[in-house]
């Protein structure tokens, strides 16, 4: 949901109350759209590549002006870098949570995950860069998870419509 450089992450943010811009259907924040264009604009450009993809950035979009809300509301700060900052490290530990927390233990099984990560610590001087290792196994990783079709569910998980294809969406 976040851009890599500043220009776009300024294009993304309202600058009032630490929120992210919103374009708002039927009631529902969605991620900025380009009038001129009709794309939506996202810190990702391939945001629109896939449905799952652009449900993603609309969650995280969601989440992030939750998390301003609450910490403006709670802290009763005013300045907006603050508000935004304090709700982009919250969001952003959020998704690592769930990353590291409930996804990769259960992928990979709790005891190998603990054997090939050990001992979590932040090493300032480690360069936060995706190594080519990363980009070209993890990275084809994910791709292989997404799957071909995509399945529209209601609030008790039975099908609402008929099954389209990824490649269509």
């Amino acid at each position: 949901v976040y851009a890599d450089t500043q220009e776009l992450t300024d294009i993304l943010r309202s600058f009032e109350d630490g929120e992210l811009l919103v374009t708002e259907f039927n009631g529902e924040d969605f991620p900025l759209l380009n009038e001129t264009t009709g794309l939506f604009i996202c810190g990702d450009i391939r945001c629109e590549e896939n449905t799952q993809l652009f449900g993603w950035h609309t969650l995280w979009l969601r989440n992030h002006n939750q998390w301003a809300e609450d910490f403006r509301t709670e802290s009763g700060i005013t300045d907006d870098e603050i508000i935004f900052q304090n709700a982009r490290i919250r969001n952003i530990v959020e998704y690592q949570y769930i990353i590291w927390e409930q996804y990769l233990p259960y992928l990979l099984g709790r005891r190998t995950f603990d054997d090939l990560t050990g001992e979590y610590s932040l090493d300032e001087n480690e360069d936060p860069v995706n190594s080519l290792i990363f980009t070209t196994a993890v990275f084809r990783y994910g791709h292989s998870g997404v799957s071909n079709d995509f399945i529209f569910l209601d609030e008790d998980l039975q099908q609402t419509r008929t099954t389209v294809a990824l490649a269509e969406s």
